[in-house]
C-alpha cells in the first residue's frame, strides 16, 4: 500500500510522509484530506502545496522528462504518488480532487506542473496559484515574479531549502526512495503550502 514517514522540516515541523505508487493507498489519502477540508468553499479554498519531481535526463540533450512523482501536501501531511510505478488506472478521487475548486494549488511553477500532469495523464487541475505571483501581488515588489522557490521561502519563512546536489539529481523512478530523498521531496510541497497559506490568508 504505502510506506509511511516522517521527516523534519525547519528542525520544527514534523511531516508524515505516505509514499506510494498504489492507486488505492492514493484515493485513501484523498479521503483524508476531504475529511479534513469540510469547511472549504469554492470561496474559501483549502490551500494545497502541489509539485511534481520528473524523471531525470537519461542521453544527453533529452527534453522529454515524464513525471515520476505527484507532491501534495495538506498541514503536515504529504502524499508522494509514484506515477511511473502506478500499474493500474490512475484513481478517479484524484481527477475529483484536484479539478475540485475547493481546493487551490500551489507551488512555483504551478502551472506548467498542472499542465504536464494533463499532458501526460489527463488529469486538470481546476484552480492554481503560482507563489511568485502571489508573492509579488502581497509585497508589490514585482521582481518576485522571477524568484525561485528557496528565494521565496528564505524571504517569507526564514528557513533555507538548499539541498545538496546529488539530491537534487535524484533518479526519482526508483521504486525505493532514501529518507534523504523523501524528506527533500517534502520540504518543497510543504514549503509551498505554509507559503501558500500565509500569501493567499
Amino acid at each position: 500500500m504505502a510506506r509511511l514517514y516522517e521527516v523534519t522540516f525547519a528542525g520544527i515541523h514534523n511531516i508524515r510522509a505516505s509514499v506510494t505508487p498504489s492507486a488505492e493507498a492514493a484515493a485513501m489519502w484523498i479521503e483524508s484530506a476531504y475529511k479534513g477540508s469540510r469547511s472549504s468553499t469554492p470561496n474559501n479554498p483549502q490551500v494545497v502545496g502541489l509539485d511534481t519531481k520528473l524523471l531525470p535526463e537519461l542521453r544527453p540533450g533529452d527534453d522529454d522528462h515524464p513525471v515520476a512523482l505527484l507532491l501534495l501536501c495538506i498541514g503536515k501531511n504529504c502524499l508522494i504518488f509514484q506515477l511511473l510505478h502506478c500499474n493500474t488506472l490512475l484513481p478517479l478521487e484524484l481527477n475529483i480532487f484536484l479539478a475540485d475548486p475547493r481546493f487551490c494549488f500551489v507551488g512555483v511553477g504551478v502551472r506548467e506542473a498542472a499542465n504536464r500532469l494533463h499532458r501526460e495523464h489527463a488529469l486538470r487541475v481546476s484552480e492554481t496559484v503560482d507563489l511568485r505571483d502571489a508573492a509579488a501581488q502581497k509585497t508589490g515588489l514585482q521582481c518576485l515574479r522571477q524568484a525561485g522557490l528557496e528565494y521565496l521561502v528564505k524571504n517569507a519563512l526564514g528557513v533555507d531549502l538548499a539541498k545538496p546536489e546529488e539530491v537534487q539529481r535524484s533518479a526519482w523512478q526508483q521504486r525505493e526512495l532514501s529518507l534523504q530523498e523523501v524528506a527533500y521531496a517534502c520540504a518543497d510541497v510543504f514549503a509551498s503550502f505554509e507559503l501558500g497559506s500565509r500569501l493567499l490568508s
